[in-house]
């Protein structure tokens, strides 16, 4: 459709089905329905692709079926069955292109439907018991239950490959919005915020946190304790969580994801750490799009550790620097290694 092609949904009722079909450049059957398609209804050079896998168990149809072709009823008598699409496998000789059956469509409808399968079995996997912790992620690290954290060189370049993890099934814990949320009134770290900074502080915060972050940044000698204050809350719901994971039987990996995850030593208490980083000029450039002062920008950025440095910590690397399907292909091989790593314990 998005080509302009012309597309005709029928069915067996459908009138004139066969002066239909023969019209038509693609046939797509799938109606369950043993050689219901005739091969005379098919347009000489066509392309076929018949969806439909069909047991015949009755020797004289099969000997109908495969009338003046050299396949059964031969393999039918050693098998006592044979496997026919929703078309004439006479069409073979009509057709531009057809796909086999067995061994054509049907393979690759199964496989999709395991696909999915598994998609629907992590979704329903047990997920973070504290709030709203399952939010889209929004910074630069990331763990798993194997345990790796992601640390990555820029916000988006974080959000980017943590998002991409969560559409493969991993679980991903967004760190930096937990934090957010246990200095809020009436969470643990409440209290400790206002006795480390004062009352008079909290109003610089009217929506929350990310006011906070920005004051810290401004006066870096106080960022200091209040990481102290947060970090180690932080990690003991993080690791909380993986233990209940793992006691319900959950065996992928997980992911971590946290801004200054090395920078709070959480990282030595996972099994990897997975760095997604992109040039120092990027990490500017992204910042200033999303709406910061180029001076809020190099103070975030001077607030964690050079490129350079986690680099050289990391188990893995994904290069955020090119494109996003770039990107996409270091994550999709990262997962495929993280799986591969998982079934072979």
């Amino acid at each position: 459709m998005h080509a302009n092609a012309t597309v005709t949904i029928c069915h067996s009722k459908t009138r004139d089905l066969p002066d239909v079909l023969r019209r038509a450049d693609i046939v797509i059957a799938a109606m369950g329905k043993a050689a219901y398609v005739e091969a005379d209804w098919i347009k000489p050079g066509a392309t076929v692709i018949d969806v439909g896998t069909n047991r015949v168990a009755d020797l004289k149809e099969a000997e109908r079926l495969f009338h003046k072709l050299s396949r059964p009823p031969r393999k039918f008598r050693a098998q006592g069955s044979a496997l026919i699409g929703d078309v004439h496998p006479g069409a073979v000789n009509i057709a531009g292109a057809l796909t086999p059956v067995p061994g054509g469509v049907g393979p690759m409808t199964i496989a999709m439907l395991m696909s999915n399968t598994v998609k629907a079995a992590r979704l329903r996997a047990p997920r973070p018991n504290f709030p709203q912790l399952n939010r889209p992620l929004a910074r630069d690290n990331s763990r798993s239950c194997s345990d790796s954290d992601l640390p990555a060189a820029s916000p988006a370049a974080k959000s980017a490959v943590a998002a991409m993890l969560r559409e493969m099934g991993f679980a991903v814990l967004d760190a930096d919005s937990l934090a957010h949320r246990l200095i809020k009134p009436g969470l643990p770290a409440y209290n400790d915020v206002l006795q480390e900074f004062g009352r008079g502080w909290w109003p610089r915060w009217p929506r929350g946190p990310s006011k906070a972050q920005r004051h810290c940044l401004r006066r870096s000698r106080q960022t200091r304790p209040l990481n102290a204050i947060v970090h180690p809350r932080v990690a003991e719901v993080v690791f909380r969580q993986f233990e209940e994971w793992q006691r319900g039987g959950t065996r992928d990996a997980a992911f971590v994801e946290a801004a200054l995850l090395i920078e709070s030593g959480i990282h030595k208490k996972l099994d990897g750490l997975v760095v997604a980083w992109c040039a120092p000029e990027q990490q500017l450039k992204r910042l200033l799009a999303r709406g910061l002062s180029e001076t809020e920008a190099r103070r975030r950025i001077a607030a964690q550790l050079p490129v350079e440095e986690k680099l050289r910590l990391a188990t893995e690397k994904i290069d955020c620097s090119g494109s996003i399907e770039e990107t996409r292909r270091q994550v999709e091989a990262l997962a495929t290694k993280l799986r591969r790593s998982q079934m072979a314990r």
